[in-house]
């Protein structure tokens, strides 16, 4: 205990150690929450231990004399009230520490999709009123609404992204660089379809086709990323209802 003397009037200061709150977590699962397009889930370390220390401070007195006595005879509800604020201050650290790092919730983010950075080539315009399309259904995705009408309504955009690379198969660089937005905007759509798989195909295909192949390494390392925490949670999408 410390009395602290100010203009001779005391106060006792009582510092009160609480136990160490340890939770049982022994790993994490990397997904946290849902994805509303154009998303991305970042990553978080958790707190699996709580430590406080509570401290009591007492009315003013006269003298020392009169704040030890009464620290002394209400020692009992004070430790009780410092107790259960203790428990109820750990309680909601605690709950805070497991919907941040486990629970589920909206997590939005600013991505991009690539397109050739050439006006005169053939295929410019085209491709920017695809990635037009594709960016306002992209917004158009909810995190509790699943993405199966979605996913139809990008077919058409899809199936055109297919399409380019066949269309531009040259070792060419320009058509390298076409292959490369093909195949780069498709790993993005179908990553935030919540089609890993699919996702992966694309961007292995970036990677080998020798241009920009680190993209590729990036993009499988996201996707995977996904498939994992799909695979923890035992989930095949990111985007449901919560009851």
């Amino acid at each position: 205990a410390v009395y602290v003397q100010t203009n001779g009037r005391f106060t006792l200061t009582q510092n009160i150690d609480s136990a160490a709150v340890v939770g049982n977590i022994k790993e994490k699962p990397a997904f946290r929450g849902w994805i509303s397009a154009p998303t991305i889930s970042d990553s978080r370390t958790p707190s699996t231990s709580i430590e406080s220390k509570s401290t009591y401070e007492s009315a003013e007195y006269g003298s020392y004399q009169y704040a030890s006595d009464n620290f002394a005879k209400n020692f009992n509800a004070i430790n009780e009230r410092v107790l259960n604020l203790t428990v109820t201050n750990g309680i909601n650290t605690i709950n805070y520490i497991l919907n941040t790092n486990y629970g589920y919730y909206p997590n939005v983010v600013n991505d991009f999709v690539w397109i050739l950075d050439s006006k005169k080539h053939p295929e410019y315009e085209t491709q920017k009123q695809a990635l037009d399309a594709a960016k306002i259904l992209f917004n158009s995705i909810k995190a509790t609404e699943p993405v199966g009408q979605i996913a139809s309504d990008f077919q058409p955009l899809i199936d055109y992204f297919e399409s380019l690379p066949e269309k531009y198969k040259t070792d060419d660089k320009a058509d390298k660089k076409m292959r490369y937005s093909a195949y780069f905007n498709l790993a993005k759509i179908y990553y935030y379809l919540d089609m890993p798989n699919l996702a992966t195909i694309a961007a292995e295909k970036l990677k080998a086709n020798d241009y920009d192949a680190k993209d590729g390494e990036k993009l499988i390392k996201q996707v995977n990323f996904l498939k994992n925490d799909l695979d923890n949670l035992k989930l095949k999408s990111q985007h449901f209802s919560i009851d």
